[in-house]
Parts: structure tokens; C-alpha cells; sequence
């Protein structure tokens, strides 16, 4: 299983990668979301992005899976001397797809892009906070038009809608100035 990178076969496959670093990560107590092989094969450039389903990444968890991660694949003949490694989390941006996702962003408002979307309301996209995620599985939104049930399947591919604070409108003091 070789990846082509820039043109040429890159001696280990992002399956690899993953399969390399599960054990470690277990340990650490951090979920491998995906990995990505970029850059030349000379010079690659390996991305892990992780999360927790108890939390949130912190810089110290990257700091920590970034430093095991470089002395197991130093250890790999596959990989090429000149490599770099990035480990991140994935970001708002990346879909849900897992039922400890909507668990752990109960109360966030997400939305499901009509593009994506394989089952519809009233032809509208998906869109509402999380309520709550029952043991069956299905996962409570309340949206525009009231609560609602949903399997896993139909929301898998929602995506976290950053939500920026009302600003509170400041009223002016009017100026009052004394006749004398």
C-alpha cells in the first residue's frame, strides 16, 4: 500500500501511519480523526489530527502525541529521514460523524450544508442546537420548527456554526449642560 506523493510512491501509506500510531495515541487518551501525507516524498509531511471524547485537544496533548509519534517513526525504515510532523485537532470545521461528537457539543448549534444532506426538512437544510443524544443513539435537535429525533446517519457530515456574542448596545449618556 504505497501513496503517491508529488509524483512519486511514498513508501508509507497514511493507513500505515494510522495503524503505527493507534496503540500510542490509546495511551494517551486521544482519538485519531484522520492523518494526511503531504509534501515530497524526500520531505514529507505527515498531519495527525486528533480530539478527545472527554474534552477538548490541548497544546500540551499535540506537544505529547507529536513527541512519541516522532520517536516511533523514527524507528520506521519506510519512512524518509527528512519527514515533518504536525499534530493538531481537527477544528470546528470538521464534520461530525461519531455519536461521542454530538455527545461532547450538546448545547452547540450545528448544521447539516443542503448539499450534504440526504434527508430534508421541508427541503431546507438541517439546522439547530443539540439537545441531547439518547443511549439509542438518536440525537435531539431543537431547531426552528421544535425539537427533533435523528439518526446518527442523517446528521453525520454536520458541521459546528461558530456563534459569535451579541454585542450588548451601550446606551449613551446624553450630555447635559447647566444654564447658568
Amino acid at each position: 500500500s504505497l501513496l503517491l506523493c508529488s509524483g512519486f510512491l511514498m513508501p508509507i501509506s497514511v493507513s500505515d501511519i494510522e495503524k503505527l500510531v493507534q496503540p500510542l495515541l490509546e495511551e494517551q487518551g486521544v482519538l485519531l480523526c484522520y492523518a494526511e501525507i503531504k509534501g515530497s516524498i524526500r520531505n514529507p509531511l505527515f498531519q495527525l489530527f486528533i480530539d478527545r471524547e472527554d474534552g477538548f485537544v490541548t497544546v500540551k496533548d499535540c506537544v505529547a502525541v507529536n513527541r512519541s509519534t516522532q520517536d516511533l517513526l523514527g524507528l520506521q525504515d519506510s519512512v524518509p529521514e527528512d519527514y515533518r510532523l504536525e499534530v493538531s485537532s481537527p477544528g470546528v470545521d470538521y464534520p461530525l460523524s461519531e455519536i461521542w461528537q454530538f455527545r461532547k457539543n450538546i448545547g452547540r448549534l450545528i448544521q447539516k450544508k443542503e448539499s450534504d444532506i440526504q434527508v430534508t426538512e421541508n427541503d431546507v437544510s438541517i439546522s439547530g442546537r443539540i439537545k441531547d443524544v439518547g443511549v439509542d443513539g438518536n440525537i435531539s435537535i431543537c431547531t426552528e420548527s421544535g425539537n427533533r429525533e435523528y439518526s446518527i446517519s442523517e446528521l453525520a457530515g454536520s458541521c459546528i456554526v461558530l456563534e459569535t456574542p451579541k454585542k450588548k448596545k451601550m446606551k449613551r449618556k446624553r450630555h447635559e449642560t447647566r444654564s447658568r
